[in-house]
């Protein structure tokens, strides 16, 4: 998203045929209006920006010098990682590298998973500076060369410093959703009234997300409290039941977690393989289904424990294993299978570690 929602197009008033070239000498009023006028250098350019270094005054903490980068500068934490390993590996030597490719199945062959290089250690930026607080910026230093391709005229819609839900925008989709408009017809909508896709300022994916987060905030208060009031009646009816509820940041996204007296029966009796996986999100709240399930003697499938989680998160299925460790008494299953999502394969790692470490 822009970093001035409410101010999208404020950058086009710098657009001017020198746009491209350097901006040095060129002022400004504020921090907005620099990133505006970087935003009209990018556009023109085709790369997208981000905000990074404040310089402030000690006396009464206003602003007198501000950086503006490429959003490609610095480098990501793969790469970081990729560097040491390199570093700390020693090197194979030739007789090694041949009984390597001895030991390797020349049929099997792996998916190379293409990943997006967000970071290439790009030196492109612009930095404006105050001499007096009732001055305006100037921009004093900026560098224009680039270490990475540049976006096409035709793709820069896509870029991030360009896409943004304003709200006026985010209402019109908010008061689609009330009405049970799916996500993609109201897309489909937006572009047809603003003409065409890359004029709508944000893409499919921002607006998914949109939808997904308003949605979140719509937890009705009534609907968790009587969710609350049917678990709280079963504990009551049930002495072996057990539930648990995890609250978001603002108590408005809520996860459910419970499993009763027959279900903890059936874990003891057949939990050494549990299948667990997420792949239902059917209910108006978003809330993903997360059931554990397992197989009895007469080779029927029987529910270990129910839950619903508000994302597939890594921190989310540590609650959800955590949890269900204390659902079942500290026993723990000898076998999971589940998907190939690496954020639980992650969760199902820590807690092993963790449970070996407890153990010892």
């Amino acid at each position: 998203m822009a970093d001035n929602p409410d101010d999208h197009d404020a950058y086009l008033k710098y657009y001017d045929d020198k746009i491209t070239e350097s901006l040095i000498g060129r002022s400004v009023s504020n921090l907005d209006d620099g990133y505006n006028l970087y935003k009209a250098h990018s556009r023109a350019v085709g790369f997208s920006i981000r905000k990074q270094t404040l310089r402030r005054r000690r006396n009464d903490n206003s602003i007198y010098e501000f950086y503006l980068v490429c959003s490609k500068e610095g480098e990501s934490k793969a790469s970081k990682n990729k560097e040491k390993k390199t570093e700390q590996q020693e090197p194979i030597q030739e007789t090694e590298k041949i009984e390597i490719q001895m030991l390797e199945n020349p049929k099997k062959k792996r998916k190379t998973r293409t990943v997006n290089e967000t970071r290439t250690g790009c030196k492109a930026m612009i930095r404006f500076k105050q001499d007096k607080p009732t001055s305006d910026f100037l921009v004093v230093a900026h560098e224009l060369q680039h270490n990475h391709d540049l976006v096409i005229e035709e793709e820069r819609h896509h870029l991030k410093s360009e896409r943004n839900i304003t709200d006026e925008t985010g209402q019109l989709i908010e008061s689609m959703v009330d009405c049970g408009i799916k996500p993609m017809d109201a897309y489909n909508f937006l572009c047809n009234e603003a003409g065409a896709e890359e004029i709508v300022g944000h893409t499919k994916r921002d607006h998914l997300n949109y939808v997904t987060q308003y949605r979140m905030k719509m937890v009705d208060g009534k609907d968790m409290q009587s969710v609350l009031d049917i678990l709280q009646q079963r504990a009551e009816e049930d002495p072996s039941f057990f539930y648990r509820l995890k609250f978001g940041d603002h108590n408005n996204n809520v996860s459910y977690f419970w499993r009763d007296s027959m279900m903890l029966e059936d874990f003891k009796a057949y939990g050494d393989l549990v299948i667990f996986d997420t792949p239902y999100r059917t209910n108006k709240y978003g809330l993903i289904c997360a059931p554990f399930v397992g197989i009895n003697c007469h080779w029927k499938t029987t529910m270990f424990v129910c839950a619903f989680i508000t994302n597939e998160k890594e921190e989310s299925f540590e609650w959800l294993l955590q949890t269900f460790k204390r659902a079942m008494c500290q026993q723990e299953p000898k076998t999971i299978f589940t998907d190939q999502d690496k954020a639980m394969s992650n969760a199902i790692e820590k807690k092993r570690t963790l449970s070996a470490t407890l153990d010892r």
